[in-house]
């Protein structure tokens, strides 16, 4: 499998997951829960790589392509995570940009719930949890 290559040709080194739902973050340990990660049925989960974006372009992703490509109400929070950690996860990220040229899937999940919520575990204690 390919890893994602930014627009500059090289591998993204952080990821963004965004979260819609309250239920899906910790506001005392500041950190994502599992559920923000889990994948959907159809197993890939979306992501965007953030190197070199600010505050700003980050949230602007959020609100501009995110929110409006999913109808939806913009993410109330996101969880930064290292390529790195994914990959330790033993996942790896594909790029995808039919939606926006930053976009990746974080693919490779296991189909049994247990092990998505282990690896889901993980990537929550290697994330960096910001709210609106």
């Amino acid at each position: 499998m390919q890893n994602a290559i930014s627009a500059s040709g090289e591998h993204p080194t952080k990821l963004v997951r965004f979260i819609f739902s309250r239920r899906q973050y910790g506001v005392q340990k500041l950190r994502p829960k599992p559920s923000a990660f889990l994948p959907p049925p159809n197993l890939p989960t979306s992501a965007f790589g953030i190197d070199g974006l600010d505050e700003e372009g980050i949230w602007w992703i959020a609100d501009n392509v995110v929110a409006k490509q999913s109808q939806r109400d913009p993410p109330r929070a996101r969880a930064d995570i290292l390529s790195a950690a994914v990959v330790e996860a033993q996942l790896t990220v594909i790029p995808d940009p039919t939606a926006h040229p930053r976009h990746v899937n974080i693919c490779g999940w296991p189909v049994e719930k247990e092990k998505q919520l282990a690896i889901a575990q993980d990537l929550c204690a290697a994330a960096e949890l910001h709210i609106r």
